[in-house]
């Protein structure tokens, strides 16, 4: 509106061009089987919810599941955990108490984790006990609404290796789908049984894996071996209640050998006393702390009467931080995205919380994993002296691909693709001439740019490293101008990783 009376007319202009802003490369998704599902009433069944913290998740979902285990006896030929008198001993896992979702998230937050979201696919206690993998039905449908979220840059499934074999690795597949159609996202996934050695003659862990998931989005995908013995719980989680009441009662048989018949008969008398009421659900806070004074005073008798009572628990909580890497990966990769950016490998990183892998990999095994004739390539974890526990490699899935066989270059380009479609959003429905061309190839140079002066693309100069065309006679005809539409061509020239580092030397011939 003109100006009709006299005065001061303050007009803002803004010296500022439209421009793209680079989407966040941190966030994954995590989906699982939580504690509780409630928050304020609003039951939080299948929908991404974003938490900052593990006390965030704590407050809102819950902490882990009591995993429970019997013991029993086995030839010392065979795998044990621990040894009494000579005796070796296994622990086997109750079918339906192992979750790995919380334990997880803490790998996650160790090793530099932030935000993320939570699919919680349910209770614990909603599902009859040893049914919660039975289908991966649940873990689809949290996938397939995942599908409506942009945020989240990494998919997680920790559970994932708790179905059986066949189902683990559908289930793998479907996250490779998913991402691979969104293009918005990788999946991060673990070996199943990934604990086991290669050597093993009935069943080689990576043999599996390579020869059941398949997918034509392979290169949205990331894998890493072996599984790694961690110190994320702590042996204030481990007490007796992670052995059933029967095989609490079979301790003490087991130690009856050589603890007198008063010592037997008294901590009998005292399980008898305090411990019929332990496995009963608590009705209110005060019966929870109750509860947990009984369970405190339980354990403080049997350490006090049991001299291996001690052991049996330090080889259990051995057991239970025996963790799949994907999380701790999750985490890394957020970390190292933050302090470098995302075109950095994710790989030549110390892992945190880690005490070391469960196997032990030489080098020709690494360079089966690293680059085998099939082409799916295992991101191998290996421990280095003086160094600790190291991711050591990069590569996607697809590794005969090699435009997409490293992690870094196939998630840089998820990040420059979906920022420029998220800044070009602002562009739609102005003329389509030239002014709005100018302005869209300005924009998308400056983001390029920005990224080429961060070390993100290869070159001396600018133009080494990328090119935007747009134009009537350059990427488009006059045919599309009448039908709207916009063509622009990017090309990119992305950093690849130096994954070997070949040294040549030679002797020299003295010369006086």
């Amino acid at each position: 509106m003109p100006n009709q009376t006299p005065g001061v007319y303050i007009e803002e202009i803004n010296p500022f061009p439209n421009s793209i802003v680079a989407v966040d490369t941190t966030v994954p998704a995590f989906i699982g089987f939580t504690e509780k599902v409630n928050l304020d009433g609003q039951d939080l069944t299948n929908v991404p919810y974003r938490i900052e913290s593990l006390l965030e998740f704590e407050e809102i979902f819950g902490k882990g599941h009591k995993t429970t285990y019997s013991f029993n006896t086995v030839s010392s030929t065979q795998e044990y955990d621990f040894q009494l008198n000579g005796i070796h001993y296994a622990f086997d896992t109750d079918n339906g108490t192992h979750f790995f979702l919380y334990a997880a998230l803490k790998f996650f937050y160790e090793n530099g984790g932030g935000s993320c979201y939570i699919i919680s696919v349910g209770k614990f206690s909603d599902t009859e006990k040893g049914k919660h993998f039975e289908s991966i039905s649940p873990f689809t449908a949290a996938i397939d609404i995942l599908e409506l979220e942009k945020t989240p840059a990494m998919l997680v499934i920790p559970d994932a290796v708790l179905f059986n074999r066949d189902d683990c690795y559908h289930l793998q597949e479907y996250m490779l789908l998913h991402c691979g159609a969104q293009k918005n996202r990788i999946a991060i996934l673990d070996i199943h049984q990934g604990y086991k050695d290669l050597d093993d003659v009935n069943f080689n862990p990576i043999d599996s894996f390579r020869n059941n998931v398949n997918s034509i989005y392979l290169g949205y995908g990331a894998a890493y071996f072996p599984w790694l013995n961690t110190n994320i719980l702590k042996d204030t989680d481990i007490n007796f209640e992670n052995l059933n009441i029967e095989n609490i009662l079979k301790m003490i048989g087991v130690f009856e050998n050589y603890l007198s018949r008063s010592k037997v008969k008294e901590i009998k008398r005292q399980l008898g006393k305090i411990g019929l009421s332990l496995y009963s659900k608590p009705k209110n806070d005060a019966e929870v702390q109750l509860r947990n004074n009984k369970i405190k005073n339980v354990h403080k008798v049997l350490i006090e009467a049991l001299p291996d009572y001690k052991n049996m628990m330090t080889a259990l909580l051995r057991k239970e931080n025996i963790l799949p890497p994907s999380a701790a990966m999750a985490g890394i990769y957020a970390s190292i995205d933050i302090q470098r950016g995302v075109w950095k490998a994710p790989a030549n990183v110390t892992m945190k919380g880690v005490i070391a892998p469960t196997i032990e990999l030489d080098h020709a095994q690494n360079n089966d994993l690293n680059a085998p004739t099939s082409g799916r390539s295992i991101c191998a974890i290996r421990t280095f002296t003086g160094k600790g526990t190291l991711v050591w490699g990069a590569r996607t899935l697809d590794g005969n691909n090699y435009e997409w066989k490293y992690i870094p270059v196939r998630r840089t380009m998820i990040m420059i693709e979906q920022s420029i479609n998220n800044g070009l959003t602002q562009l739609a429905f102005m003329p389509n001439t030239a002014a709005t061309w100018s302005s869209t190839k300005s924009m998308i140079s400056n983001f390029l740019n920005n990224l080429w002066r961060q070390g993100a693309l290869a070159g001396s100069k600018p133009s080494d490293g990328f090119f935007v065309r747009v134009g009537l006679g350059s990427t488009m005809t006059a045919s599309d101008i009448l039908d709207g539409v916009v063509k622009i061509e990017v090309g990119i020239a992305l950093n690849r990783p130096a994954e070997f580092m070949v040294i040549r030397i030679q002797q020299q011939t003295q010369s006086a």
